[in-house]
């Protein structure tokens, strides 16, 4: 057809304008925007949205094989349908080349898929000849909001399946940080095949040194070598987060668990260890700490064995650190988006503007800064930062 010639299909994808005139819809990398501006209203806000996402060029292919070709269902109207029933307030524009999506503000699950309902209803009743199709199968409806059970805001009401780690991985809720945009999916390769090189040279530099680490720990303190914890990283998945172990073994992390939960709730009076013009957020006198521990921990040589996690992929050597699970847990809506938008990384933003003097909200708020601005050099500025920071081992307990 026509309406999804080549030409029209990149305008409608890629193009300069954000809006398509043919169709009124917003082009998909400014709908895509659009998505990541109610993403965050969500997150400051509390309200949620909700993300209807119909395949038109399917469902129009499907009633086309089950009418006359004298009733043809054109998938121009399917969009006309699509748009006319939704609400003024609503944002419609192209999520890909085949889906028209519409983003529905203050608009809870039950509401998105009530919506749906009337919909699909209304369309099998304007092309009663397309008996044997039905259209729910071809939308989707997600939704946005701080009451999902992954605490990452987003829960799915539509028919796709799989386990939840392919479902975060392909959550429509944030496409915009897939871009397909060859610059972007460029960055993001040149960032991958960074991490490897950088990772995998760190590996073989300091394996000598890992070496004696690990011989020192194992002749001061019973125990395994290395620390293996699960924690979150990008779009929630779990990984094992490797480190050296500087405690002793099987402590238990109830201690732990307290203080970052006063230190999410902001409660810096129970916990600072410096002064209220230094203040100092780090457990300081942890009795659980080994000798040859507080000597990792003051170096940050504790965090080498995490190069194999980089070149394993879960995380990245410039990112947020990955937190705890029940860290997470304890975490507000806009807390979140410090991992689930971002890959977590040795080192970051944080650890080089402030670390253990800063907050946990302005922790979270660097996190944030850099996940929105994220850049190679701007990995590369890190970089060159972290070695002072780490000679300095100012905020390193």
């Amino acid at each position: 057809m026509k309406f999804f010639s080549k030409n029209r299909t990149n305008n409608r994808l890629n193009g300069p304008l954000p809006i398509d005139r043919e169709t009124g819809l917003y082009s998909r990398n400014f709908f895509l925007l659009r998505l990541r501006e109610e993403r965050e209203r969500t997150k400051r806000t509390g309200s949620p949205f909700s993300l209807l996402l119909a395949d038109i060029v399917g469902m129009s292919r499907a009633f086309n094989g089950n009418t006359s070709r004298s009733s043809l269902v054109k998938q121009e109207e399917l969009v006309g349908h699509l748009t006319t029933h939704a609400r003024r307030i609503d944002i419609k524009g192209w999520f890909d080349e085949g889906r028209v999506g519409v983003i529905m503000p203050e608009t809870q699950g039950s509401g998105a898929k009530e919506f749906k309902g009337k919909l699909c209803q209304q369309i099998r009743g304007n092309w009663p000849g397309t008996k044997g199709v039905n259209p729910e199968d071809f939308v989707q409806v997600y939704t946005f909001s701080s009451d999902s059970p992954d605490r990452n805001g987003s829960s799915t009401n539509g028919t796709n399946a799989g386990s939840d780690e392919d479902n975060r991985a392909n959550n429509p809720l944030y496409a915009d940080i897939f871009s397909t945009e060859l610059f972007s999916v460029m960055t993001r390769s040149l960032k991958r095949g960074i991490d490897i090189i950088g990772a995998a040279s760190g590996i073989l530099l300091t394996s000598p040194l890992m070496l004696t680490i690990a011989a020192l720990i194992k002749l001061t303190s019973p125990g395994p070598v290395l620390f293996r914890q699960e924690r979150i990283g990008f779009l929630g998945k779990r990984f094992v987060f490797l480190k050296f172990r500087s405690m002793t073994a099987n402590v238990d992390q109830g201690v732990h668990e307290q203080y970052i939960t006063e230190l999410i709730n902001g409660h810096h009076e129970k916990i600072n260890r410096g002064s209220e013009g230094r203040p100092l957020y780090k457990m300081t006198d942890d009795a659980r700490v080994t000798t040859i521990g507080r000597v990792l921990r003051k170096t940050s040589l504790d965090e080498l064995p995490q190069l194999f996690n980089i070149v394993k992929g879960d995380m990245s050597l410039v990112g947020p650190r990955p937190p705890i699970p029940y860290e997470a847990e304890k975490y507000r809506l806009w807390h979140s988006a410090r991992v689930f938008e971002v890959k977590p990384g040795l080192t970051g933003l944080w650890q080089v503007s402030g670390r253990s003097q800063t907050s946990f909200d302005d922790m979270v708020r660097l996190d944030l800064r850099y996940a929105m601005t994220w850049s190679l050099w701007l990995d590369f500025k890190i970089i060159l930062k972290t070695f002072p920071a780490i000679l300095s081992a100012k905020g390193a307990y």
